[in-house]
């Protein structure tokens, strides 16, 4: 008799937790991101989180494109890599991997301008 107990109060957490999860996932689609790392809006929830970043118009653009790849190719760690675009470390190494990505390009150019010019 207790053994059935058990099991029907295990069978009610069971299903409740999958209540919580579905309301989460169409509902509350920030806090699935972060959680989950899928959503029912993911695309409307990624272009929303990157507006709202404090970083340029050329990062956003940036990141519009390449982040729903990221997301997509992360799999199980999706849910951690938007935790860590959306942190403000995160932030910081976007924005100084960007900068460096411009200033190695800059380099890049002008030494092949450099041998064009010599040769």
């Amino acid at each position: 008799m207790a053994i059935r107990k058990y099991i029907g109060g295990f069978i009610g957490i069971f299903f409740l937790s999958i209540a919580v999860y579905f309301i989460i996932f169409f509902f509350v689609p920030e806090v699935s991101m972060k959680f989950f790392g899928i959503a029912f809006s993911q695309d409307q929830v990624i272009e929303s989180a990157i507006d709202t970043l404090p970083v340029s118009e050329d990062i956003k653009a940036e990141l519009s494109d390449n982040v729903p790849a990221l997301i997509d190719a992360a799999g199980d760690n999706a849910g951690r890599l938007w935790s860590l675009i959306t942190s403000e470390e995160g932030l910081q190494k976007i924005e100084d991997a960007a900068s460096s990505a411009v200033s190695d390009t800059e380099t890049f150019i002008e030494a092949f301008l450099e041998e064009l010019q010599e040769g």
